[in-house]
């Protein structure tokens, strides 16, 4: 079934190096506190960060998450209404632009456990995958405990919300996949 294909491509990424998965989300793996602010570190750690005004400029792939402040989420969510016409409920974590120049809007939730706040976080997340117009696509960042503790039953569970006909599994990833997928699109 397709939740076992999506813990497989995640469970690959986690035993090719078990450090960048974890450093990549989350300080510290188990707790979900925070992590909104240590996905961003991660994201200004990598060569292909950039400052939101130099997104539209930079040439090849890169991704932003503002300017890393309280007020980074709205200048995100605004970029977003202006620049691509859509208008979002609630921030976003991180904008890239891919290979071929689309953008990308990116939400990252990181899973401890399984349960209704939990799965209410990774619906969030999976409904900005859907979104997409000819200027930009959503996708979900999801990362967490159902790789790292080895968990199919988590995954299951956690991710019960995908219906096949509604979400695309490729629209979502683990953040150590990020730069891969904007440099396949």
């Amino acid at each position: 079934d397709h939740y076992e294909l999506f813990y497989n491509r995640y469970k690959n990424a986690y035993d090719n190096n078990p450090e960048l998965f974890k450093a990549s989300f989350a300080k510290n793996c188990f707790d979900s506190r925070g992590t909104g602010q240590t996905f961003g570190n991660y994201i200004k750690t990598l060569k292909e960060s950039v400052q939101l005004d130099d997104l539209e400029e930079h040439d090849g792939v890169c991704i932003t998450i503002g300017n890393n402040n309280s007020s980074s989420d709205k200048k995100l969510k605004n970029y977003c209404e202006e620049n691509f016409g859509i208008s979002l409920d609630k921030g976003i974590d991180a904008i890239g632009k891919g290979e071929s120049g689309k953008y990308y809007i990116f939400e990252a939730k990181y899973i401890t456990a399984q349960g209704g706040g939990q799965n209410h976080q990774v619906k969030n997340a999976l409904d900005i995958s859907l979104i997409s117009n000819e200027k930009c696509h959503g996708v979900a960042v999801l990362d967490g405990n159902f790789v790292i503790r080895n968990n199919y039953s988590l995954i299951r569970s956690v991710f019960s919300n995908m219906d096949d006909n509604k979400y695309n599994s490729k629209y979502v990833i683990s953040a150590t996949e990020i730069i891969d997928f904007l440099s396949d699109n």
